[in-house]
């Protein structure tokens, strides 16, 4: 955990995660919903659902379009692939350099995601 913090607070992740993962200072503010903590260059989203509205909304700068993989790494370096539609094959479309200083975000949620079924 102490790992985790140090990336968020020196590095500027964003980390997605259930109250029962998160730090012991923001578990015991939230009260449920979704809820941000900001910490150092980066923050905390806390929430009790992970497949909800609110959440989608507030990790949308991090999230590509439907059928794209995008990938970051050190040095600026930026890979987007198009998911074929039968899901079975990627091609690569962008692999870029950028020229801006850009810190690397992530987002770290330590368990499964299941998207909300309607039957």
């Amino acid at each position: 955990m102490d790992d985790v913090c140090q990336l968020v607070k020196k590095d500027g992740l964003v980390v997605v995660t259930s109250p029962n993962f998160a730090p012991g200072k923001f578990a015991r503010q939230f009260k449920g919903g979704i809820k941000e903590f900001r910490y150092g260059k980066g923050k905390w989203i806390v929430t009790d659902d992970m497949a909800g509205e609110k959440l989608k909304k507030a990790i949308e700068p991090f999230l590509g379009k439907e059928d794209e993989i995008v990938c970051r790494f050190k040095g600026n370096r930026k890979v987007i692939m198009i998911i074929s539609p039968d899901g079975k094959e990627l091609q690569v479309v962008k692999n870029e350099l950028s020229d801006k200083k850009e810190i690397y975000r992530s987002i770290f949620v330590p368990h499964r995601i299941e998207p909300k079924t309607t039957d």
